[in-house]
């Protein structure tokens, strides 16, 4: 329940801080500026991780569910053409403070009408803190609809598969953290 608050707090905040008056003729002049821009928002990622030793073979886990998300970007997403959507993004599980994901995307996008959106693309990711010297970057995947809800602000709802290669005490294979992502994202 602290989650689904915590959630929601963060939403109706970002929210209101983005909200901005727009009479019903400007719905024309507010397209372009939410389409196109700066993009800062927060992310809640629900993952799992597959692990492969080499030589050995591989398992899965589910990872504590309370994996948060920071996420700056630029957004060029014309309507009813391709467009882009670029992120760098640092996700902390909260209960281990100092270690963390860092990753940065590249998407291709599409925008029908001035609601709806669809990004995706390929990652590369790299773990941050106490342990990171053991873990290199590999590629990645992820896709996700979006809806605008203000002028500049956009819920998103995505899938993200996070790949990364480690060695460490004599053991050596790949990891993937895979799962779902809900975020709100204002472009400015």
């Amino acid at each position: 329940m602290k989650k689904v608050v915590s959630i929601s707090i963060i939403v109706i905040s970002f929210a209101a801080l983005a909200q901005e008056s727009v009479s019903t003729g400007s719905l024309k002049s507010m397209t372009s500026k939410k389409h196109e821009g700066l993009r800062v928002g927060v992310l809640k990622s629900m993952l799992d991780a597959k692990i492969n030793l080499d030589g050995i073979g591989s398992g899965k886990t589910r990872i504590d569910t309370n994996i948060w998300g920071l996420t700056v970007g630029y957004r060029k997403l014309p309507l009813g053409q391709m467009g882009y959507v670029t992120d760098l993004t640092y996700l902390l599980e909260s209960e281990k403070p100092g270690n963390g994901i860092l990753r940065a995307a590249g998407n291709i996008a599409y925008a029908p009408d001035e609601t709806l959106h669809v990004r995706g693309g390929a990652n590369l990711t790299k773990m941050v803190g106490e342990k990171s010297s053991d873990f290199s970057a590999r590629v990645g995947l992820q896709a996700a609809v979006g809806i605008q809800v203000t002028p500049t602000v956009a819920f998103e709802l995505g899938y993200a598969s996070m790949k990364q290669g480690f060695s460490f005490n004599g053991f050596s294979g790949d990891t993937e953290f895979y799962g779902l992502e809900l975020g709100i994202a204002g472009t400015f």
